[in-house]
């Protein structure tokens, strides 16, 4: 099959590094070492700030006298905000 791409000409086949030899230099693995760990640390802190920030769902259960369950719900507990004359 033939190739589409054009020959790189003999005079500039030494300065054009190819993928594979620039993959075999130490700098450019550790480059995209760092990169790559700090897009995930990026992407896990992002996950766990969402988590942290969003209130926990909880169950209410509503039973009658006779302990039976006559109705349940979930909701996130909101807190109510400080009042002014707390803290002072």
């Amino acid at each position: 099959m033939p190739t589409l791409s054009t020959p790189i000409p003999p005079s500039m086949q030494a300065s054009a590094p190819t993928w594979r030899q620039l993959g075999q230099r130490l700098y450019v693995r550790i480059w995209l070492a760092v990169v790559l760990t700090v897009a995930v640390l990026t992407m896990l802190l992002g996950w766990a700030w969402r988590m942290a920030a969003e209130q926990p769902l909880h169950e209410l259960h509503v039973r009658n006298t006779a302990g039976e369950v006559i109705g349940s719900a979930q909701r996130r507990m909101v807190r109510p905000p400080p009042s002014a004359g707390m803290g002072k």
